[in-house]
């Protein structure tokens, strides 16, 4: 397992991170306040906070708001209304901007970082190729003993049971199938060199190699 510090710690990712953020609560505060009759501070609340000495007055009378209902509330007017649809626009385009440099810094961190272990990875891309090779030449030996006892006429019996492998991972002569492609796919990202691993003739008896070229 690769102990790695999660990107959105890193240094150069971590502001942007915690900016977009900070902008998404604000966003979703203005999206709360612009909602059809949930934006709303109790004007009552609101006069007797100026008041001094507020204790002594009596809210079903002293303050007559709106007919003098008690429960009488302040719903956002038009340019209020306007000025926040206004923010909602401008935290929606910059969460969207602040994003944008996320990613591009993200990938100039995981370049930076994953660069380094090229190495490291190649290391366990050719133990896997090597892996695969072995595999692919126990494969073909098995095959040929079996088919061997097949062309000679000879039927299986409970004395030898034949326990076969998929070819699929076994035949490195198939083009489509697995030991070929991730050869191929290997020696493209430049972890193999292909020619170590082209496998002999169909017919001709094949062995590992010990030694695996690096790159």
């Amino acid at each position: 397992m690769i102990d790695l510090i999660p990107i959105d710690q890193m240094p150069t990712v971590c502001e942007g991170v915690e900016n977009r953020t900070l902008l998404q609560q604000q966003l979703m505060q203005v999206e709360s306040e612009l909602q059809d009759k949930t934006h709303r501070k109790s004007r009552r609340s609101a006069a007797i906070a100026m008041v001094v000495g507020a204790d002594d007055l009596n809210p079903a009378t002293d303050l007559p708001f709106d007919a003098g209902e008690p429960t009488a509330e302040y719903v956002l007017t038009g340019a209020e209304r306007d000025e926040k649809t206004a923010r909602r626009r401008e935290l929606t385009e910059a969460i969207h901007l602040q994003e944008r440099v996320n990613d591009r810094r993200r990938g100039d961190v995981s370049k930076e970082v994953v660069g380094k272990l090229k190495s490291e990875y190649g290391k366990l891309i050719r133990r896997v190729a090597a892996a695969l090779k072995e595999l692919a030449e126990a494969g073909q030996a098995e095959r040929d003993f079996r088919e061997g006892i097949s062309d000679a006429g000879y039927s299986f019996t409970s004395s030898l049971i034949p326990v076969v492998l998929n070819a699929d991972l076994t035949d490195a002569h198939d083009p489509n199938g697995t030991y070929r492609r991730y050869i191929g796919q290997a020696a493209v990202a430049d972890y193999v060199v292909a020619a170590d691993f082209l496998p002999p003739p169909r017919g001709t008896a094949w062995a590992l190699s010990n030694k695996v070229g690096a790159k």
